[in-house]
This record gives structure tokens, C-alpha cells and sequence, in this order.
């Protein structure tokens, strides 16, 4: 469930389709520099509710970044 709705939230952000990301892409590929990355990473606290500022999220690929979210809806 978290994967399927943050590859729709990349794909939305960066207009892909969602079959065209992968889990093992990394979101330091899909963001054009620091700032879009930055931006990337608070709509996805944003949308999930959660607080990633701890990780280093831009090398973390998709499927990594859903099981950090999962990870952090979890300790709630």
C-alpha cells in the first residue's frame, strides 16, 4: 500500500507513469538538484505523516524509502 501510493506520488511530482519507476530506482536520479530533492522529501512527510529528516533519503531508492515510511508509521 505505501509503495503503490509513493510511486504515484512520484509519478504525479516528476510526470512519469508509475509503470515507468521502479522500486530500485534512487530519488537522487528522479530530483534535478538539491533543492527539488529537498522539496520531494517534505511532500512525502507531508502525505504520509511522517518525519524522514533524520534519513539521507536521496540515496535511498524507492522500495527503501517506503519501508522507512512504513518503518516510521509504525512507531507511532
Amino acid at each position: 500500500m505505501i509503495l503503490e501510493k509513493l510511486l504515484a506520488l512520484l509519478s504525479e511530482a516528476y510526470g512519469y507513469e508509475e509503470v515507468e519507476l521502479e522500486e530500485s530506482t534512487v530519488l537522487e536520479e528522479l530530483a534535478g538538484d538539491t533543492m527539488e530533492l529537498e522539496d520531494l522529501i517534505l511532500a512525502i512527510e507531508s502525505e504520509f505523516e511522517v518525519d524522514l529528516s533524520d534519513e539521507d533519503c536521496g540515496a535511498l531508492t524507492v522500495a527503501e524509502l517506503a519501508d522507512c515510511i512504513e518503518d516510521a508509521l509504525s512507531e507511532d
